[in-house]
């Protein structure tokens, strides 16, 4: 892929989406706290992008994740 720029807020409407790979891509900016209604979310991977900033709370909502990768980023904090 080529995708590039910042991940939408929006994404947060995709209430039903299961598995996100965006990976090595020119991403950027931070992680929109909507992730958190991706209630069905089981796979995000976003590593090797240019993601900034905290990693927000509302990761931990999504009850059915089990592979979270955001290595090679320039996020910081902890995972909540």
């Amino acid at each position: 892929n080529a995708l590039s720029g910042q991940i939408p807020e929006s994404i947060g409407n995709l209430t039903y989406l299961e598995y996100f790979n965006g990976a090595w891509n020119a991403l950027s900016g931070q992680l929109p706290k909507s992730i958190g209604n991706l209630t069905y979310l089981e796979y995000f991977s976003i590593n090797g992008n240019a993601l900034s900033g905290q990693i927000p709370e509302s990761i931990g909502n999504p009850t059915h994740l089990k592979h979270f990768d955001v290595a090679w980023n320039a996020l910081s904090g902890q995972l909540p």
